[in-house]
């Protein structure tokens, strides 16, 4: 799994950054990371009464020769 950092999450315009990756493997599960995937899950949540949410996941497919 790739490590990211999202930002102005609570707004119509959140940023995602991807800051590596590989995230720290602390739980021994990330041998021979080579590529990584985020997941981030979209929550729309509308006005309305009873208020209606909806979801959607966007997988980035990270590669390593495109970070900085």
């Amino acid at each position: 799994m790739a490590d990211v950092q999202v930002t102005r999450a609570e707004t119509s315009q959140a940023q995602v950054k991807i800051t590596a990756v590989c995230r720290p493997d602390w739980l021994h599960t990330n041998n021979n990371c080579t590529k990584g995937i985020a997941h981030i899950i979209l929550a729309v949540t509308d006005d309305g009464v009873p208020a209606l949410t909806s979801y959607r996941r966007v997988i980035l497919r990270v590669r390593p020769d495109l970070l900085p």
